[in-house]
């Protein structure tokens, strides 16, 4: 039998069943394993969800009939974990060291105050990052990697359902939770492969989805007298599109600001402008402190 760590997992998938079972594959190779493991299955994708019921009965699926998101479904995945943390991949991403869970329940141990431990994260394009015992404190992290305290995750309320989440998802949770005093660490111990080129950023939805969802979090979480800086981070954002040349969707994330905002008005809940630019000001040396390092 297995050995196991009490720890959940938590997966959000939407029709990449290939994706899905590779990285399923991964987990269950690792030594020792998660206690459980959750896959929520989004936008009532009924073919995800039948096969995992079928090929990973020890697998505890969750099948939305509506749209959540990325977020959304981890939230749904987080709050029916069973155990105090809940390491967090996409369908496509996964440990790379078979090692990975007993690390991580040593990180927890150790580091029991921590609201979200980060692993190192490459992908396709990357080369593989190697092992040590480096642990920093960090102020935005990439969810695809990521192990988070539940209790903590639920007290500073979770994502905004919001598909496509880019631009958002993590941005957002992380302003709520420094607010509130949250510590976020990333080991090199822990390792995470994402089997992606990311070539889907150039997207026309992706695209617009990145323009709107910033102002969206302008809206969401600044104060009004940060409005001009939130409207100043969406031209930003509206400029590098035109200096990459990803001119699709372009005006569709303009022209979809306003009825985004509406309907997402019932999340609005301020951060005082003091910690938004605090955070923003450590993101900025956390990146170019990464920089530093290229």
């Amino acid at each position: 039998m297995a050995r196991t760590v009490p720890v959940s997992v938590v997966i959000p998938t939407y029709k990449r069943k290939l994706k899905l079972q590779q990285t399923l594959q991964k987990i269950y190779c690792c030594d020792p394993q998660p206690e459980e493991i959750i896959v929520v299955v989004d936008n009532n994708d009924r073919e995800t969800f039948d096969m995992l019921l079928e090929k990973y009965p020890a697998v505890k699926a969750i099948l939305n009939e509506h749209v959540n998101g990325p977020g959304g479904c981890r939230n749904i995945g987080i709050e029916a974990a069973v155990y105090e943390w809940a390491a967090s991949f996409d369908d496509d991403s996964y440990p790379f060291d078979e090692t990975y869970f007993g690390t991580l329940s040593g990180l927890i141990s150790e580091h029991p105050d921590a609201t979200i431990i980060e692993a190192s994260i490459f992908d396709r394009n990357q080369s593989v990052i190697e092992i040590s015992d480096a642990l920093k404190e960090i102020y935005s992290f990439t969810g695809c990697g990521v192990a988070y305290n539940r209790n903590k995750f639920i007290q500073y309320g979770g994502y905004v359902p919001i598909q496509p989440a880019y631009g958002m998802e993590e941005t957002d949770f992380a302003l709520r939770a420094f607010s509130a005093g949250a510590v976020f660490l990333k080991s090199r111990l822990l390792r995470v492969f994402h089997d992606s080129l990311l070539s889907h950023h150039k997207s026309k939805e992706i695209n617009a989805a990145a323009i709107s969802n910033t102002f969206l979090l302008c809206f969401l979480r600044y104060p009004i007298l940060l409005w001009p800086y939130g409207i100043v981070q969406t031209l930003n954002r509206c400029w590098w599109c035109v200096k990459e040349l990803r001119f699709s969707g372009l005006l569709t994330g303009i022209f979809r600001i306003v009825p985004l905002c509406y309907h997402y008005r019932k999340y609005r809940s301020l951060v005082p402008a003091k910690q938004v630019w605090l955070l923003r000001k450590s993101i900025r040396a956390q990146m170019a402190a990464q920089d530093a390092l290229k």
